[in-house]
Protein backbone atom coordinates (compact mmCIF):
# COMPACT_ATOMS: atom_id res chain seq x y z
CA UNK A 1 0.00 0.00 0.00
CA UNK A 2 1.23 3.48 -0.87
CA UNK A 3 0.20 6.54 1.10
CA UNK A 4 0.00 10.01 -0.41
CA UNK A 5 -0.43 13.24 1.53
CA UNK A 6 -2.20 15.89 -0.52
CA UNK A 7 -2.30 19.60 0.25
CA UNK A 8 -4.94 21.49 -1.69
CA UNK A 9 -7.06 18.36 -1.94
CA UNK A 10 -10.30 20.34 -1.91
CA UNK A 11 -9.23 22.43 -4.90
CA UNK A 12 -9.70 21.92 -8.61
CA UNK A 13 -6.48 20.00 -9.23
CA UNK A 14 -6.13 18.25 -5.87
CA UNK A 15 -9.67 16.87 -5.97
CA UNK A 16 -9.14 15.66 -9.55
CA UNK A 17 -5.90 13.89 -8.58
CA UNK A 18 -7.64 12.21 -5.66
CA UNK A 19 -10.43 11.09 -8.00
CA UNK A 20 -7.87 9.40 -10.24
CA UNK A 21 -6.13 7.72 -7.30
CA UNK A 22 -9.44 6.37 -6.02
CA UNK A 23 -9.50 4.10 -9.08
CA UNK A 24 -6.28 2.38 -7.96
CA UNK A 25 -6.64 0.22 -4.81
CA UNK A 26 -2.93 0.45 -3.96
CA UNK A 27 -3.35 4.07 -2.82
CA UNK A 28 -4.26 5.35 0.62
CA UNK A 29 -5.09 9.05 0.35
CA UNK A 30 -4.66 11.54 3.19
CA UNK A 31 -5.93 15.08 2.69
CA UNK A 32 -4.50 17.93 4.73
CA UNK A 33 -7.53 20.14 5.38
CA UNK A 34 -8.24 23.06 7.63
CA UNK A 35 -11.66 24.04 8.89
CA UNK A 36 -13.61 26.34 6.59
CA UNK A 37 -16.15 28.95 7.67
CA UNK A 38 -19.10 27.03 9.13
CA UNK A 39 -17.53 23.69 8.16
CA UNK A 40 -15.36 21.32 10.18
CA UNK A 41 -12.67 19.12 8.67
CA UNK A 42 -14.90 16.00 8.83
CA UNK A 43 -17.67 17.97 7.13
CA UNK A 44 -15.29 19.10 4.39
CA UNK A 45 -14.25 15.49 3.85
CA UNK A 46 -17.89 14.41 3.65
CA UNK A 47 -18.48 17.13 1.06
CA UNK A 48 -15.57 15.87 -1.03
CA UNK A 49 -16.74 12.28 -0.75
CA UNK A 50 -20.16 13.36 -2.02
CA UNK A 51 -18.45 15.07 -4.96
CA UNK A 52 -16.50 11.92 -5.87
CA UNK A 53 -19.55 9.74 -5.21
CA UNK A 54 -21.48 11.72 -7.83
CA UNK A 55 -18.65 10.91 -10.22
CA UNK A 56 -19.05 7.17 -9.65
CA UNK A 57 -16.71 6.46 -6.73
CA UNK A 58 -17.76 3.44 -4.65
CA UNK A 59 -17.96 3.29 -0.86
CA UNK A 60 -15.03 0.88 -0.86
CA UNK A 61 -12.95 3.40 -2.78
CA UNK A 62 -14.03 6.33 -0.61
CA UNK A 63 -13.00 4.43 2.52
CA UNK A 64 -9.38 4.85 1.39
CA UNK A 65 -9.61 8.63 1.77
CA UNK A 66 -9.07 10.22 5.16
CA UNK A 67 -8.39 13.77 6.30
CA UNK A 68 -6.19 15.30 8.95
CA UNK A 69 -6.70 18.76 10.40
CA UNK A 70 -3.81 21.06 9.65
CA UNK A 71 -2.63 24.31 8.13
CA UNK A 72 -0.02 24.24 5.39
CA UNK A 73 1.19 27.73 6.36
CA UNK A 74 2.05 26.60 9.91
CA UNK A 75 5.00 24.79 11.46
CA UNK A 76 4.74 21.01 11.01
CA UNK A 77 1.85 21.71 8.61
CA UNK A 78 -0.28 22.64 11.61
CA UNK A 79 -0.66 18.95 12.45
CA UNK A 80 -1.09 17.56 15.92
CA UNK A 81 2.12 15.94 17.24
CA UNK A 82 0.51 12.52 16.87
CA UNK A 83 -0.60 13.08 13.26
CA UNK A 84 2.72 14.68 12.33
CA UNK A 85 4.75 11.76 13.68
CA UNK A 86 2.47 9.17 12.06
CA UNK A 87 2.56 10.85 8.66
CA UNK A 88 6.33 11.30 8.75
CA UNK A 89 6.70 7.57 9.31
CA UNK A 90 4.15 6.30 6.79
CA UNK A 91 3.85 8.79 3.90
CA UNK A 92 5.46 7.50 0.71
CA UNK A 93 4.35 10.25 -1.69
CA UNK A 94 3.28 13.87 -1.42
CA UNK A 95 1.42 16.26 -3.67
CA UNK A 96 1.67 19.93 -2.83
CA UNK A 97 -1.05 21.83 -4.62
CA UNK A 98 -2.30 24.24 -1.97
CA UNK A 99 -2.32 27.83 -3.21
CA UNK A 100 -4.83 30.60 -3.69
CA UNK A 101 -5.47 31.01 -7.44
CA UNK A 102 -6.22 34.74 -7.39
CA UNK A 103 -4.52 37.38 -9.50
CA UNK A 104 -5.47 40.37 -7.37
CA UNK A 105 -3.75 39.45 -4.09
CA UNK A 106 -1.50 41.78 -2.15
CA UNK A 107 2.19 40.85 -2.10
CA UNK A 108 1.87 39.63 1.46
CA UNK A 109 -1.18 37.48 0.74
CA UNK A 110 0.40 36.00 -2.38
CA UNK A 111 3.63 35.21 -0.53
CA UNK A 112 1.73 33.51 2.28
CA UNK A 113 -0.38 31.52 -0.18
CA UNK A 114 2.39 30.29 -2.49
CA UNK A 115 5.84 30.71 -0.95
CA UNK A 116 5.14 30.09 2.74
CA UNK A 117 3.04 27.01 2.02
CA UNK A 118 5.69 25.59 -0.31
CA UNK A 119 8.42 26.08 2.29
CA UNK A 120 6.34 24.22 4.88
CA UNK A 121 5.68 21.38 2.46
CA UNK A 122 9.39 21.17 1.64
CA UNK A 123 10.23 21.05 5.35
CA UNK A 124 7.99 18.00 5.72
CA UNK A 125 9.38 16.39 2.55
CA UNK A 126 12.95 16.86 3.76
CA UNK A 127 12.44 14.51 6.72
CA UNK A 128 9.80 12.10 5.40
CA UNK A 129 10.90 8.94 3.52
CA UNK A 130 9.25 10.07 0.29
CA UNK A 131 9.59 8.16 -2.96
CA UNK A 132 8.19 11.10 -4.94
CA UNK A 133 7.13 14.69 -4.36
CA UNK A 134 4.78 16.19 -6.94
CA UNK A 135 4.64 19.97 -7.07
CA UNK A 136 1.89 22.00 -8.75
CA UNK A 137 3.32 25.18 -10.23
CA UNK A 138 1.87 27.22 -13.13
CA UNK A 139 2.86 28.36 -16.59
CA UNK A 140 2.52 31.82 -15.08
CA UNK A 141 6.00 31.48 -13.57
CA UNK A 142 7.25 32.63 -16.98
CA UNK A 143 5.76 36.05 -16.35
CA UNK A 144 6.64 38.37 -19.21
CA UNK A 145 9.44 36.25 -20.66
CA UNK A 146 10.26 36.79 -24.30
CA UNK A 147 9.96 33.62 -26.37
CA UNK A 148 8.49 30.23 -25.44
CA UNK A 149 8.23 29.12 -21.82
CA UNK A 150 10.99 26.50 -21.46
CA UNK A 151 10.24 22.99 -20.24
CA UNK A 152 12.89 23.36 -17.57
CA UNK A 153 13.80 25.46 -14.56
CA UNK A 154 13.77 29.18 -15.30
CA UNK A 155 16.91 31.03 -14.31
CA UNK A 156 17.31 34.78 -14.15
CA UNK A 157 15.04 37.69 -13.32
CA UNK A 158 11.90 38.67 -15.22
CA UNK A 159 8.81 40.82 -14.83
CA UNK A 160 5.35 39.48 -14.00
CA UNK A 161 1.74 40.36 -14.73
CA UNK A 162 0.61 40.06 -11.10
CA UNK A 163 1.51 38.90 -7.59
CA UNK A 164 0.18 35.39 -8.20
CA UNK A 165 2.76 34.82 -10.94
CA UNK A 166 5.65 36.35 -9.00
CA UNK A 167 4.90 34.39 -5.82
CA UNK A 168 4.55 31.09 -7.69
CA UNK A 169 7.86 31.79 -9.43
CA UNK A 170 9.53 32.41 -6.09
CA UNK A 171 8.01 29.21 -4.72
CA UNK A 172 9.21 27.22 -7.73
CA UNK A 173 12.72 28.57 -7.12
CA UNK A 174 12.54 27.07 -3.63
CA UNK A 175 11.53 23.72 -5.12
CA UNK A 176 14.44 23.93 -7.57
CA UNK A 177 16.87 24.39 -4.68
CA UNK A 178 15.32 21.42 -2.87
CA UNK A 179 15.67 19.34 -6.05
CA UNK A 180 19.35 20.25 -6.22
CA UNK A 181 19.59 19.00 -2.64
CA UNK A 182 18.16 15.61 -3.57
CA UNK A 183 14.38 15.99 -3.30
CA UNK A 184 12.74 13.43 -5.68
CA UNK A 185 10.43 16.00 -7.26
CA UNK A 186 8.57 16.46 -10.52
CA UNK A 187 7.16 19.92 -11.26
CA UNK A 188 3.84 20.30 -13.06
CA UNK A 189 3.04 23.65 -14.68
CA UNK A 190 -0.61 23.70 -15.79
CA UNK A 191 -2.00 26.54 -17.85
CA UNK A 192 -5.60 27.72 -17.33
CA UNK A 193 -7.45 24.76 -15.80
CA UNK A 194 -11.08 23.97 -16.62
CA UNK A 195 -13.40 21.07 -15.83
CA UNK A 196 -13.19 17.40 -16.69
CA UNK A 197 -12.76 16.81 -20.42
CA UNK A 198 -15.61 14.27 -20.50
CA UNK A 199 -18.14 15.55 -17.98
CA UNK A 200 -17.14 19.17 -17.39
CA UNK A 201 -17.19 18.57 -13.64
CA UNK A 202 -15.02 20.89 -11.57
CA UNK A 203 -14.82 21.87 -7.91
CA UNK A 204 -14.96 25.60 -8.58
CA UNK A 205 -15.30 27.94 -11.54
CA UNK A 206 -12.06 29.87 -11.93
CA UNK A 207 -10.61 32.37 -14.41
CA UNK A 208 -11.72 30.73 -17.65
CA UNK A 209 -15.39 30.82 -16.69
CA UNK A 210 -15.33 34.60 -16.20
CA UNK A 211 -13.75 34.94 -19.63
CA UNK A 212 -16.31 32.52 -21.10
CA UNK A 213 -19.15 34.76 -19.95
CA UNK A 214 -17.49 37.71 -21.68
CA UNK A 215 -16.64 35.84 -24.87
CA UNK A 216 -20.14 34.39 -25.21
CA UNK A 217 -21.56 37.91 -24.95
CA UNK A 218 -23.78 36.95 -22.03
CA UNK A 219 -21.98 39.13 -19.51
CA UNK A 220 -22.17 42.22 -21.71
CA UNK A 221 -25.60 41.91 -23.22
CA UNK A 222 -24.18 40.68 -26.51
CA UNK A 223 -21.34 43.21 -26.77
CA UNK A 224 -18.02 41.45 -27.36
CA UNK A 225 -14.68 43.14 -28.03
CA UNK A 226 -12.67 42.48 -31.14
CA UNK A 227 -9.66 40.48 -29.98
CA UNK A 228 -6.56 41.14 -32.09
CA UNK A 229 -4.84 37.78 -32.35
CA UNK A 230 -5.07 36.83 -28.67
CA UNK A 231 -4.91 33.13 -27.78
CA UNK A 232 -5.99 31.27 -24.66
CA UNK A 233 -4.13 28.20 -23.39
CA UNK A 234 -6.56 25.90 -21.58
CA UNK A 235 -6.27 22.34 -20.21
CA UNK A 236 -8.89 20.15 -18.51
CA UNK A 237 -8.46 19.15 -14.87
CA UNK A 238 -8.44 15.42 -15.59
CA UNK A 239 -5.47 15.86 -17.95
CA UNK A 240 -3.49 17.53 -15.17
CA UNK A 241 -4.62 14.86 -12.70
CA UNK A 242 -3.60 12.00 -14.97
CA UNK A 243 -0.22 13.64 -15.56
CA UNK A 244 0.36 13.83 -11.80
CA UNK A 245 -0.76 10.25 -11.14
CA UNK A 246 1.42 8.98 -13.99
CA UNK A 247 4.37 10.83 -12.48
CA UNK A 248 3.85 9.30 -9.03
CA UNK A 249 4.99 5.90 -10.23
CA UNK A 250 7.82 7.05 -12.48
CA UNK A 251 11.12 7.73 -10.71
CA UNK A 252 12.60 8.44 -14.13
CA UNK A 253 10.66 11.70 -14.12
CA UNK A 254 12.45 12.98 -11.03
CA UNK A 255 13.93 16.40 -11.77
CA UNK A 256 11.61 16.95 -14.74
CA UNK A 257 9.51 20.06 -15.34
CA UNK A 258 6.31 19.32 -17.27
CA UNK A 259 4.47 22.16 -18.99
CA UNK A 260 0.86 20.94 -18.84
CA UNK A 261 -0.39 23.27 -21.53
CA UNK A 262 -2.22 23.14 -24.83
CA UNK A 263 0.89 24.58 -26.44
CA UNK A 264 1.22 26.74 -29.54
CA UNK A 265 -0.79 24.29 -31.67
CA UNK A 266 -3.59 23.68 -29.16
CA UNK A 267 -4.24 27.14 -27.74
CA UNK A 268 -7.30 28.51 -29.53
CA UNK A 269 -7.57 32.11 -30.73
CA UNK A 270 -10.12 33.93 -28.60
CA UNK A 271 -12.08 34.63 -31.77
CA UNK A 272 -12.77 30.88 -32.00
CA UNK A 273 -14.47 31.02 -28.60
CA UNK A 274 -16.52 34.02 -29.74
CA UNK A 275 -17.66 31.99 -32.75
CA UNK A 276 -18.55 28.82 -30.84
CA UNK A 277 -19.80 29.82 -27.41
CA UNK A 278 -23.12 31.46 -28.38
CA UNK A 279 -24.27 28.28 -30.15
CA UNK A 280 -23.18 26.12 -27.20
CA UNK A 281 -25.09 28.35 -24.78
CA UNK A 282 -28.22 28.07 -26.94
CA UNK A 283 -27.85 24.28 -27.17
CA UNK A 284 -28.01 24.27 -23.37
CA UNK A 285 -31.15 26.40 -23.22
CA UNK A 286 -29.58 29.80 -22.61
CA UNK A 287 -30.57 32.63 -24.93
CA UNK A 288 -27.68 34.83 -26.01
CA UNK A 289 -27.58 37.42 -28.75
CA UNK A 290 -25.32 37.11 -31.74
CA UNK A 291 -22.11 38.96 -30.81
CA UNK A 292 -22.08 42.69 -31.50
CA UNK A 293 -18.46 43.66 -31.87
CA UNK A 294 -16.76 46.72 -30.41
CA UNK A 295 -13.12 47.85 -30.56
CA UNK A 296 -10.83 46.31 -27.95
CA UNK A 297 -9.67 49.69 -26.63
CA UNK A 298 -13.27 50.87 -26.23
CA UNK A 299 -14.17 47.69 -24.34
CA UNK A 300 -11.22 48.12 -21.96
CA UNK A 301 -12.36 51.68 -21.26
CA UNK A 302 -15.92 50.47 -20.57
CA UNK A 303 -14.98 47.72 -18.09
CA UNK A 304 -14.83 50.02 -14.99
CA UNK A 305 -18.32 51.34 -15.78
CA UNK A 306 -19.76 47.85 -16.37
CA UNK A 307 -18.32 46.83 -12.99
CA UNK A 308 -20.56 49.44 -11.31
CA UNK A 309 -23.89 49.00 -13.13
CA UNK A 310 -26.27 46.17 -13.97
CA UNK A 311 -27.07 42.93 -12.13
CA UNK A 312 -24.83 41.84 -9.26
CA UNK A 313 -23.31 38.86 -11.10
CA UNK A 314 -22.39 41.07 -14.06
CA UNK A 315 -20.81 43.67 -11.75
CA UNK A 316 -18.75 40.96 -10.05
CA UNK A 317 -17.55 39.53 -13.36
CA UNK A 318 -16.48 42.90 -14.74
CA UNK A 319 -14.91 43.92 -11.44
CA UNK A 320 -12.62 40.88 -11.67
CA UNK A 321 -12.05 41.14 -15.40
CA UNK A 322 -9.23 43.75 -15.44
CA UNK A 323 -7.04 41.31 -13.50
CA UNK A 324 -7.51 38.75 -16.27
CA UNK A 325 -7.15 41.08 -19.25
CA UNK A 326 -3.39 41.32 -18.80
CA UNK A 327 -3.16 37.65 -19.78
CA UNK A 328 -5.00 38.27 -23.03
CA UNK A 329 -2.34 40.62 -24.32
CA UNK A 330 0.49 38.27 -23.39
CA UNK A 331 2.36 36.81 -26.34
CA UNK A 332 4.16 34.19 -24.24
CA UNK A 333 3.92 30.72 -25.76
CA UNK A 334 3.93 27.74 -23.43
CA UNK A 335 6.10 25.12 -25.11
CA UNK A 336 4.82 21.62 -24.39
CA UNK A 337 6.64 19.58 -27.04
CA UNK A 338 8.72 17.40 -24.73
CA UNK A 339 6.09 17.23 -21.98
CA UNK A 340 3.36 16.16 -24.37
CA UNK A 341 5.55 13.45 -25.90
CA UNK A 342 6.44 12.18 -22.43
CA UNK A 343 2.81 12.08 -21.32
CA UNK A 344 1.53 10.48 -24.51
CA UNK A 345 4.12 7.72 -24.09
CA UNK A 346 2.73 7.22 -20.56
CA UNK A 347 -0.83 6.92 -21.88
CA UNK A 348 -1.88 10.49 -21.06
CA UNK A 349 -2.93 12.23 -24.30
CA UNK A 350 -4.11 15.84 -24.33
CA UNK A 351 -7.88 15.94 -24.96
CA UNK A 352 -8.84 18.18 -27.91
CA UNK A 353 -10.63 21.42 -27.07
CA UNK A 354 -13.27 20.56 -29.67
CA UNK A 355 -14.66 17.96 -27.27
CA UNK A 356 -13.70 19.66 -24.01
CA UNK A 357 -15.55 22.95 -24.58
CA UNK A 358 -19.06 21.45 -25.03
CA UNK A 359 -18.62 19.40 -21.84
CA UNK A 360 -17.51 22.30 -19.68
CA UNK A 361 -20.20 24.65 -21.03
CA UNK A 362 -22.89 22.03 -20.38
CA UNK A 363 -21.75 21.43 -16.79
CA UNK A 364 -21.25 25.13 -16.06
CA UNK A 365 -24.71 26.14 -17.21
CA UNK A 366 -26.41 23.18 -15.51
CA UNK A 367 -24.51 23.77 -12.26
CA UNK A 368 -25.72 27.35 -12.00
CA UNK A 369 -29.30 26.21 -12.70
CA UNK A 370 -29.87 28.75 -15.45
CA UNK A 371 -33.44 28.52 -16.73
CA UNK A 372 -34.05 27.73 -20.39
CA UNK A 373 -34.74 31.00 -22.16
CA UNK A 374 -32.99 33.03 -19.47
CA UNK A 375 -32.39 36.67 -20.31
CA UNK A 376 -28.98 37.70 -21.53
CA UNK A 377 -26.84 39.72 -19.17
CA UNK A 378 -26.83 38.04 -15.76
Amino acid sequence: MKKILITGGAGVIGSAVAAELLKDPQWEIVLLLRPAPNQTVPQRLDDLRDYWREDGATEEQLARVTAVAGDVTAENLGLSPRDHTALLQTTTHMLHGAANVKVNMSREEAHRSSVATTLRALEFAAVAPLQKFEYISTVGVGGKLKGPLPEDWILGSRDFHNTYESSKAEAEDQVMMAAEGGLPVTVHRPSMVVGDSRTGRVRSFQIFYHLMEMLSGRAGGGWVPRLPGFRLDVVPADYVARAVTASLGRPGWIGRVLNLSAGPDGAWPLETYVERLPALYRENGVAVRDPRRIPWAFFQAMVPLLARVGPQKQRTQFKNLPHFLSYLGSRLVFDNTRSRQTLEAAGVPLPPMDTVLPAIVRYYLARWKIRPGAQTGV
